[in-house]
């Protein structure tokens, strides 16, 4: 069975106890999201055309605006639960200092909900892989994962493949995993520490690091080119100058310890982790690798 059922696969969560898969999603790993294209309502110039907004009317997530030629494209992303009436008053917000964004939908409307967390710590048994968000394959820090779960199907169809005997077991499966780990894995396990940094922020804390450049459109854009840490090409002088400024700030300074602590500790479960399957070795080695994120 390869489960790609999404994060809250039926399959997943009802496979069997002994198995040691990891079955419920917590509700801080997990962003519902609102996505909709609104006609054009004028052609008045706006003062930015793609806009993004932390915090926005004091909700914990992440909106944007987008306005483009024929449409405007408008995303809600909250870590709580909302409905169709806060989008449209969010929206009559925005529409005060965007007279771009229209009333009518023309394409989107929906909510979904996106897996951020780090990867699944126990992706096979006995017949059974996950994949995609049902692994949770996602970027944690901006929720994309069509590519990943592309890679990733290429690393276990090599797993079936080699196969030989067609039994399909938890241990010639476990190459899959491996695979994965070694190639996306590993890289997207510490990314899951920055995310919950940022959703430990306080509203003052996100201004303070805007205006001192310690968080930039750079640094926020630099998601969609990277899959993990080793990929990241951070300036060393910018790096050095963001140091001090968050110095300056004593609480801020022991949040950003405390998740370099976080990713060096999940850095090291996924070195961790047993080459060969062994149930009661991956057992407990995917209890060390839960509790980093806990």
């Amino acid at each position: 069975v390869i489960d790609s059922c999404g994060m809250n696969s039926p399959v997943r969560s009802n496979l069997p106890e002994e198995f040691g898969i990891e079955k419920e999603v917590a509700r801080n790993e997990k962003i519902t999201i609102y996505r909709a294209f609104f006609n054009k309502a004028s052609d008045e110039a706006v003062e930015a055309k793609f806009k993004v907004m932390l915090f926005a009317g004091g909700e914990l997530g992440v909106n944007w605006i987008a306005s483009e030629d024929d449409h405007t494209d408008l995303l809600m992303g909250r870590f709580e639960d909302f409905t169709l009436e806060d989008v449209e008053k969010f929206s009559d917000f925005l529409r005060q200092t965007n007279p771009r964004l229209g009333t009518e939908i023309i394409r989107g409307g929906q909510f979904v909900e996106i897996p951020v967390r780090q990867p699944l710590s126990v992706m096979v048994a006995d017949g059974y892989a996950a994949i995609g968000d049902s692994a949770f394959m996602t970027v944690p820090l901006i929720g994309s994962g069509i590519a990943n779960c592309l890679k990733a199907s290429r690393v276990l169809a090599n797993a079936v493949i080699a196969d030989k005997n067609q039994s399909f077991t938890a241990e010639t499966l476990w190459k899959y995993q491996q695979g994965y780990y070694k190639e996306l894995g590993a890289g997207l396990a510490p990314l899951a520490c920055g995310k919950l940094l940022l959703l430990s922020l306080t509203p003052e804390e996100v201004d303070y690091v805007m205006d001192n450049g310690i968080l930039n459109e750079d640094l926020m854009t630099i998601g969609a080119d990277f899959t993990g840490l080793g990929s990241m090409n951070i300036d060393p002088r910018a790096l050095i100058n963001q140091a001090k400024q968050v110095c300056q700030d004593p609480e801020l300074l022991k949040k950003i310890i405390a998740c370099g602590v976080r990713m060096g500790k999940a850095v090291a479960a996924c070195a961790m982790m047993p080459k060969k399957y062994n149930a009661k070795r991956v057992r407990s080695w995917a209890k060390v690798y839960e509790f980093v994120y806990k």
